[in-house]
């Protein structure tokens, strides 16, 4: 079995007790694939950084549990199915393997790092992996990536992290900017610039 974190968003409109029997659906789907619930967080009420499914808050929840690898895929399609859950994620924790081109199987140690917030907002997770194996590169290579939970991986963040690094984007305390141009105070206002103004994002990568 390997060890997983599943977040997940829920509607809004649920009652606690209506809450509380779908957290407990929830974990009955993992039991019914033979996992294994560990813990369960209690649900958090926050505002959307943009509208999932015309919903502008959801409830975040949390759980961690352990599952064979290959009955992921059933439980994943089981919670594609709910449609109270407007957005979901599962990290593997602390290790998990990604394939290349051909099949082979690549050890890809990961840790989570602290939860990523805006405005008092946990919005997502900072990944911390390192390759421990590569057969068409160097081993040993380390990254850090932003995992948004109401989009996935960061592109805008990335190029801002890699941009300062480069000091192509320059960072003076909590504001990015570049060349003549302040994209913003902190990641979140800076992302948005980018995402609205592709012409800036352009010249940078």
């Amino acid at each position: 079995m390997k060890y997983y974190e599943l977040t997940y968003l829920l509607t809004p409109e649920l009652s606690e007790e209506e809450r509380e029997a779908f957290q407990k659906k929830i974990q009955s789907l993992i039991q019914g694939e033979d996992g294994i619930v560990n813990e369960t967080r209690n649900p958090l009420k926050r505002k959307l950084g943009y509208p999932i499914k015309n919903k502008g808050e959801a409830f975040l929840i949390t759980l961690n549990f352990n599952l064979a690898p290959e009955k992921l895929g059933s439980l994943e399609k089981k919670l594609r199915s709910e449609n109270q859950i407007l957005r979901y994620i599962i990290l593997t924790k602390p290790e998990a393997k990604v394939s290349l081109a051909g099949g082979k199987k690549i050890p890809l140690l990961s840790k989570i790092l602290p939860s990523k917030t805006y405005k008092d907002e946990i919005i997502g997770s900072r990944i911390k992996a390192k390759i421990v194996k590569n057969k068409v590169a160097a081993p040993f290579k380390t990254t850090e990536f932003d995992i948004y939970y109401n989009e996935g991986i960061s592109k805008f963040a990335d190029i801002l992290n890699t941009g300062v690094k480069y000091e192509i984007v320059k960072k003076a305390g909590s504001w990015f900017q570049f060349e003549n141009t302040k994209l913003g105070q902190g990641i979140e206002e800076s992302r948005t610039f980018l995402k609205e103004n592709p012409e800036i994002t352009k010249k940078i990568v």
